[in-house]
């Protein structure tokens, strides 16, 4: 099955974060000006690898900017790209 932005929010939530804060972030406009913050964005990407069995590379998840891209990396990487 492939990943969404609900399994994204449901690993988010597992990770600690606020489930009211999960449930109203917009995929597509940037993470950082809907609430979440610079020390949550590591909880979601050390949560990611773990769960999909991913590494995220340093110069990459600077550019995770919203869920969408968050989303489209982890297929991506799970795709062996």
């Amino acid at each position: 099955m492939p990943l969404n932005v609900a399994d994204l929010k449901t690993l988010m939530k597992r990770a600690g974060i606020e489930p009211d804060l999960v449930d109203q972030l917009d995929p597509a406009v940037p993470v950082l000006r809907q609430g979440l913050d610079s020390i949550d964005l590591p909880l979601v990407a050390m949560a990611a690898e773990k769960e999909w069995g991913i590494t995220i590379l340093d110069a990459d998840a600077v550019r995770l900017r919203t869920l969408d891209d968050f989303v489209a990396y982890v297929v991506k990487r799970r795709a062996g790209g």
